[in-house]
């Protein structure tokens, strides 16, 4: 499962599948061996040898019609679209969360997290991740 989760190929080739990467389960067996994934992986070719910075990433896709599509990204630079950046984040935290403390809690924690400016004390949130 670590071999999935520290390949960059594989994680590019969840992500063209349309994959949510940031599920805890999201590199289980289930994908490793997935044959759609695993054929899009072996078309997925990492060159680290043009020197970008460390926060630069750039995608070239050759489609199979002669297309070349380029796209070039600076992820240091957060999403202008500030309830867009919130709401993958909400769900990046859901996906995480979910599975480790149900859905009741997982909501909670998100809404304590939301509001702690606004609240008394952490007690809510403390309730939510307190073992039972």
């Amino acid at each position: 499962e670590l071999e999935g989760k520290f390949s960059l190929r594989f994680t590019v080739a969840m992500a063209l599948a349309g994959e949510e990467t940031a599920r805890l389960d999201a590199f289980s067996q289930r994908y490793i061996a997935d044959p759609k994934i695993v054929a899009l992986r072996d078309k997925i070719r990492v060159d680290g040898s043009q020197p970008m910075g460390r926060a630069n990433g750039e995608v070239i896709v050759h489609q199979a019609d002669g297309i070349v599509l380029r796209e070039l990204a600076d992820v240091s630079r957060p999403n202008p679209d500030l309830a867009a950046q919130g709401g993958k984040l909400t769900a990046k935290f859901m996906a995480l969360a979910v599975p480790v403390i149900g859905d009741e809690r997982a909501a909670a924690l998100r809404d304590a997290v939301t509001t702690i400016e606004t609240a008394p004390d952490l007690q809510a949130m403390l309730r939510c991740v307190a073992p039972r």
